[in-house]
């Protein structure tokens, strides 16, 4: 007998990560941020590896949904359920919302998401964006027509960059569909943040990070926002020792003291200014941006030939001249350059 009691996982594509070429110079694919944790983050991840012998403590989970309740502004720890990285987060609301059911999301968006829900057997119905200038729109009222007990939102979006929702946008979903998730993993580089309103809807839940901003990518901390019951319920999904001793101790350090993630987006915004420059001086297009990277619509064979050279670029599902480059050290973005233009 066969132990696979979710018969859609057979025809499943698995998410792949692009390879990596021989040598790499500057990694300008995966949206990380380049420059690591302060020290008193890595410390008490060091302090807490010490006692790797003991199961995660749940008082400093607790700990942990405290602060995070405070840095997102919203009413309480109870609101607040901590991840291994927020695609556990969407993971599980994948599974509580959309299980072999129908999920409304726009084109492009997340390349993670058909991985995610189709592990939950849930049909995904896009809604393409539409181009204005330098940014891409979300029609709201042609997105409300699309099928789906759960509205999936990337606002900042990934891979264009734009904000696709505002305050009355998202009441507009709460009152369209019977579920709502807004995805913000981008959100500190955003004008305005979404989250702060979950107490005002009881269908809507909030996606966050400490991947991008606060350098944690490789300790996977993640939130899921909700309302009490929905967190409530979501967690029994999960076990109070499933989250690292190391990635919690990290998390708290870091949310005790945020102040370090706000250099590091004054830098992004910066240099993303001085990317939109230099791709445009040779005749390609960027687009406005309020995540830590830039699409960027060149010419085909650009990604291979940047490749040839170790610089990596994300492919995005657009066309082959479409691509992202994550904002990286200054010595990154100036090979970057310099790459282009004999390009």
């Amino acid at each position: 007998m066969e132990c696979l009691k979710r018969e859609w996982l057979r025809g499943m594509k698995t998410y792949m990560l692009p390879p990596k070429p021989k040598k790499v110079l500057a990694r300008l694919h995966m949206n990380e941020n380049p420059y690591p944790p302060p020290p008193k983050v890595i410390e008490a991840a060091k302090k807490a590896a010490e006692n790797g012998n003991l199961y995660p403590d749940p008082e400093r989970l607790w700990k942990l949904r405290e602060l995070a309740a405070k840095y997102y502004r919203v009413p309480g720890p109870e609101w607040v359920l901590p991840t291994l990285g927020s695609d556990t987060a969407l993971r599980l609301a994948f599974e509580c919302c959309a299980l072999a059911s129908e999920i409304a999301l726009p084109f492009p968006s997340f390349q993670a998401y058909p991985a995610l829900a189709g592990a939950a057997g849930a049909k995904l119905n896009y809604y393409d964006l539409r181009i204005e200038e330098n940014r891409f729109v979300l029609d709201l009222e042609g997105f409300k027509e699309t099928n789906g007990d759960l509205a999936v939102i990337d606002s900042p979006n990934n891979p264009t960059g734009s904000l696709l929702l505002d305050e009355e946008g998202l009441e507009e979903l709460a009152e369209s569909f019977p579920a709502v998730l807004v995805d913000e993993a981008y959100a500190e580089f955003a004008p305005y943040s979404l989250t702060e309103n979950v107490e005002n809807y009881k269908n809507v839940l909030f996606t966050r990070t400490m991947s991008k901003a606060f350098a944690l990518a490789g300790f996977r901390m993640g939130f899921l926002i909700s309302n009490p019951t929905y967190i409530e319920n979501i967690s029994k999904m999960v076990l109070p020792y499933d989250i690292p001793s190391m990635t919690v101790e990290a998390a708290i350090a870091a949310m005790e003291d945020p102040s370090y993630s706000k250099e590091y987006i004054e830098y992004v915004n910066k240099e993303k200014k001085r990317l939109k420059e230099k791709v445009e001086a040779l005749g390609w297009k960027a687009f406005e941006s309020y995540t830590n990277f830039v699409l960027v619509k060149a010419k085909e064979g650009v990604v291979e030939a940047l490749r040839e050279r170790g610089i990596m670029v994300r492919r995005v599902p657009l066309g082959k001249e479409w691509f992202r480059v994550s904002i990286g050290k200054p010595e990154e973005m100036k090979l970057f350059y310099e790459a282009i233009e004999e390009i």
